[in-house]
């Protein structure tokens, strides 16, 4: 997580486009981004507190930068599942277009963008070093996250393995998991 939200941010624009659901992991991976795009009816939160966990791949490190620590780490813990728009209004979602025209809001921020791009890039550069990611606090999270999941109780553990039978029960649940392939056999996503 680090290098991606990192590396790049120099000489390439990253943009996540949320379609549906996405939570946790998904939820980190669209904040390690440059611009988060999301259709109307998309949602957003940290579930991991009702398995005795908590997201450790860059919440911590990329939602304080939109919202602050405080209101991030409030984020991170209140089980609440959120609405695109409640999170555009905080800053978290950069855009939001209605249900079904997401490719083409990111097709219109390309080319928005495209216009003064070595602007966006230098203003951008400024913010990320204004706060920069640490890697090393990165590590410890990961380790903190580590004896946490280690010592989960029965019950966590329980809950975890519901959680998993529900997604794989789930059939849209699982059309979302497999990447859609054209004619070629080529992952479209």
């Amino acid at each position: 997580m680090h290098a991606w939200a990192s590396r790049l941010k120099g000489c390439s624009t990253s943009i996540a486009l949320v379609e549906g659901r996405a939570v946790g992991g998904g939820f980190e991976m669209a904040l390690s981004t440059d611009h988060i795009i999301a259709e109307e009816r998309s949602e957003f939160g940290f579930p991991e507190i009702m398995l005795g966990l908590f997201p450790c791949t860059g919440a911590m490190g990329l939602l304080p930068g939109r919202v602050g620590a405080r209101q991030a780490e409030r984020m991170m813990t209140n089980k609440r599942i959120y609405k695109a728009r409640e999170l555009f209004e905080m800053s978290v979602i950069d855009e939001i277009c209605r249900a079904g025209e997401g490719e083409l809001a990111v097709e219109r921020f390309i080319a928005r963008h495209e216009v003064n791009r070595q602007v966006h890039l230098k203003v951008r550069q400024s913010r990320y070093r204004q706060a920069a990611l640490n890697y090393d606090e990165g590590v410890v999270i990961v380790d903190d996250w580590v004896e946490l999941a280690m010592n989960l109780t029965p019950q966590q553990i329980r809950n975890m393995e519901m959680l998993i039978m529900l997604q794989e029960s789930d059939p849209a649940a699982r059309q979302q998991a497999r990447p859609e392939t054209g004619e070629s056999g080529q992952s479209r996503r």
